[in-house]
């Protein structure tokens, strides 16, 4: 009798590990168990994965395009591609739809640092293009001039959702 529920429990900690370890850190309790994702919602683990693909190829991407990732602006640009992706449509503002959102997430007053540091980092990736003779990035060969905040993050939502699209499908 002991000897089935140390089996019968030791399976259950193995299941959960292999579900912690499938999905990540994302962990609700359901009743008395401890789940990575709650089993009955599939569309729950899908949509986790999904953002895990979608920040892996913004994260490749901005890598692309030389932007530091120890920089503000990287963790704006992110996060701003990701607000779009999730406001459906390419008619955004950013100083009224996205700024406003990325400086109540990261708790800050006022959009202009936020406008600043996005700004700094495309120009940085941009001088470090020129400088490069216009090699290594196919991403930034869609730029004649040095693109504006808005008109780099369309174009850089368009080609998460193109790779994001590729991936999917498997071609």
């Amino acid at each position: 009798m002991k000897t089935e529920r140390n089996h019968y429990e030791y399976q259950l900690i193995k299941d959960l590990i292999r579900e912690i370890s499938e999905v990540g850190k994302h962990v609700r309790t359901r009743k008395h168990l401890t789940y990575a994702f709650d089993p009955s919602e599939r569309a729950e683990k899908d949509l986790y994965h999904h953002n895990m693909k979608l920040m892996t190829v913004i994260h490749d991407l901005l890598n692309e395009c030389s932007i530091n990732i120890k920089s503000r602006g990287y963790t704006y640009i992110k996060d701003a591609v990701c607000i779009i992706t999730d406001h459906g449509t390419l008619d955004v503002c950013l100083s009224k739809d996205i700024y406003p959102h990325i400086a109540r997430k990261h708790d800050i007053n006022g959009i202009a640092r936020i406008e600043h540091n996005i700004r700094n980092s495309i120009d940085a990736a941009y001088r470090l293009y020129i400088k490069n003779g216009k090699m290594n990035c196919p991403f930034m060969d869609r730029f004649e001039t040095k693109p504006t905040a808005k008109v780099f993050l369309l174009h850089l939502k368009d080609e998460v959702d193109r790779r994001l699209w590729t991936e999917m499908s498997g071609c």
